[in-house]
């Protein structure tokens, strides 16, 4: 079973004039998605990333099926692996790949992307390789560019945790709990909360203050490769919860694949899909546990159950780089 990220595909103009109208009087953006789908009508896409050094290392890219709106990609990464041959270090080069899923439909389009190791388990970095690579045709021909935003949604606190945990099989490795400035007057205050958990926060806030500390946390890490269980049942624990959640304090839980999650943030949508239906959309063949009910590609199915479900999510903020100042003598 793979996990994938869901993004909202987003067409928008560039300061760039472009010459591109056609016969009938349309715009690029008008006709964005199909310049899009241009790009992927091939066997294989031109894309790229940044190396350390900044320059560009070209990647593999193939298309493997293309049917209706919908085209399935592997993208290949590229990493130098270093081995022994005897007393001699060698190193190759290993091109492990990740599933990508373009619905290249308009208003509605999406782009899931495989959770995968070939790119460290981090979806936005192969969302960032296809939407630059894309781009370098887009902005310069046509004068639109395209963005892939993250799919977003809050969600109570243990809901977030039983999802992340249970269902998409992710360790937590290190939950923090800050207390923030604590002084002496804060140690006397009175906070909702159960007696045994009070007990526990006054007796940091004591030692905090006889130590002059100005802010105070609980941490706790998880062996190497283990995970913490955090569960609602719990008392403790659910207590040091609501502790923080009811009285304005910071919770972080890091998770070993999807990152650290903050209690009160929203998190990115993640859908898992079972690895059938991207082998039978690749291998052109429906299978009979995954056909549906119109005889469609399973994987068509899954895209219009990702868009109802993602539907009242919000689309990622996006993120503004901070130009260098330049300095002339």
């Amino acid at each position: 079973m793979a996990v994938y990220a869901i993004y909202k595909i987003i067409f928008e103009k560039t300061d760039q004039k472009a010459l591109y109208m056609k016969d009938d009087g349309t715009t690029a953006i008008e006709r964005a998605n199909e310049l899009l789908g241009s790009l992927m009508s091939e066997g294989s896409v031109r894309v790229f990333k940044n190396g350390k050094d900044g320059e560009s290392i070209p990647l593999e890219c193939d298309v493997e099926r293309k049917h209706e709106d919908v085209m399935a990609l592997s993208v290949y990464n590229e990493k130098k692996v270093k081995y022994y041959r005897k007393r001699d270090e060698q190193t190759q080069v290993s091109t492990p790949g990740c599933n990508v899923i373009v619905w290249n439909k308009p208003q509605v389009g999406l782009i899931a992307i495989e959770r995968s190791p070939s790119f460290d388990s981090k979806p936005d970095r192969v969302r960032d390789i296809l939407q630059s690579s894309f781009n370098c045709t887009l902005e310069q021909d046509y004068g639109i560019r395209v963005t892939f935003r993250a799919k977003m949604h809050a969600g109570e606190f243990w809901d977030l945790i039983r999802e992340h945990h249970v269902t998409l099989g992710d360790k937590v490795k290190k939950v923090e709990f800050k207390f923030g400035q604590l002084d002496e007057e804060e140690a006397n205050l009175s906070y909702d909360a159960p007696q045994t958990a009070l007990e526990r926060l006054k007796w940091m806030q004591r030692v905090a203050v006889i130590t002059q500390a100005v802010k105070g946390a609980l941490t706790m890490e998880a062996k190497k490769d283990g995970t913490l269980y955090l569960d609602q049942a719990q008392e403790d624990i659910a207590q040091m919860v609501n502790l923080c959640c009811d009285n304005g304090y910071s919770i972080a839980v890091h998770f070993r694949l999807y990152g650290v999650y903050r209690y009160g943030e929203q998190t990115k949508a993640l859908i898992q899909m079972k690895d059938e239906m991207w082998e039978e959309f690749k291998n052109g063949q429906t299978s009979t546990g995954f056909k549906t009910d119109r005889g469609k590609f399973a994987i068509m199915q899954w895209l219009e159950n990702v868009r109802h479900i993602t539907e009242a999510y919000s689309d990622e903020e996006p993120v503004t780089k901070k130009r260098k100042s330049s300095h002339q003598d």
